[in-house]
C-alpha cells in the first residue's frame, strides 16, 4: 500500500504550495506590468466609462467571481510607490474582477493623476506580506507616494487615513481648484465591513 501513502503525501504537497504559487503568479504578473511600463509598452486606455462606486465594492469584496463589462486591460498605465511601507505596484484604468487581479486600479470617472480632481485607485489586501495594499494601514500623515505616468512624476503627501462604510461614496467627491489622491481597499483583510481610506494631496 505503499503507493496510496504516497498518493496521499503528493497531494498534501499540491494542496499546501497552492497559495505559495498564486502568490508566485501574482508577483510575476505585476513584474511583467512594471517591466512594460518602463520598457513604454504600455498603452493607457482611452476609455472613461463611469465605474460605480457599488461596483468598486462588490469587487473589492467578492473578487474574480464578479461578472463585469468594463473592458479589460493587462497594460499599466501609471505606477505607484509608497516608499514609507516599501511598495511598488502597477495601476491600470479600470476596476474590475480582472483589472484588479494583479495590479492596483483607477476608477475611470475620477480625475488622472496630477490633474485637477481626485484620482481614486482601488487595490485588494493580499495576505502576502507588502503585495498590493496589504499595508496600507500603516501609512502615516507626511509620507508620500509616488505616481509615475507617461506624462511625469506626480508627488502626493498623505494628509489622512480614516474609515468609511462601504456605501460611503463622498470619497469620491471632485475638488474644482485641487489635485488630490485616494487610496481605497477593504477593511480589515478578513470579512471586511469597511473601506480603508488614504487621502493625499499633490505637491507643486
Amino acid at each position: 500500500m505503499k503507493w496510496v501513502a504516497l498518493v496521499f503525501i503528493v497531494a498534501g504537497i499540491s494542496i499546501g504550495g497552492y497559495p505559495f504559487v498564486q502568490d508566485y503568479l501574482s508577483s510575476s504578473q505585476q513584474e511583467q506590468m512594471l517591466q512594460a511600463f518602463s520598457n513604454e509598452k504600455g498603452e493607457a486606455s482611452t476609455s472613461h466609462r463611469a465605474q460605480t462606486y457599488a461596483a468598486v465594492n462588490d469587487t473589492l469584496d467578492n473578487g474574480p467571481t464578479t461578472p463585469s463589462t468594463e473592458p479589460d486591460s493587462s497594460f499599466a498605465s501609471a505606477i505607484l510607490e509608497i516608499p514609507a511601507i516599501d511598495l511598488e505596484v502597477p495601476v491600470v484604468d479600470g476596476t474590475s474582477p480582472s483589472h484588479l487581479e494583479n495590479a492596483a486600479g483607477r476608477i475611470r470617472s475620477t480625475a488622472p493623476p496630477g490633474e485637477k480632481g481626485n484620482t481614486a485607485i482601488a487595490a485588494h489586501r493580499s495576505y502576502t506580506e507588502g503585495n498590493l495594499f496589504n499595508r496600507l494601514d500603516k501609512v502615516k500623515s507626511g509620507d508620500k507616494i509616488h505616481v509615475t505616468t507617461k506624462n511625469g512624476v506626480y508627488v502626493y503627501e498623505v494628509e489622512d487615513s480614516f474609515l468609511v462604510l462601504p456605501e460611503n461614496t463622498s470619497v469620491l467627491n471632485q475638488p474644482t481648484d485641487s489635485s488630490i489622491l485616494t487610496l481605497i481597499t477593504c477593511h480589515p483583510m478578513k470579512d471586511p465591513t469597511h473601506r480603508l481610506i488614504v487621502q493625499a494631496s499633490l505637491q507643486p
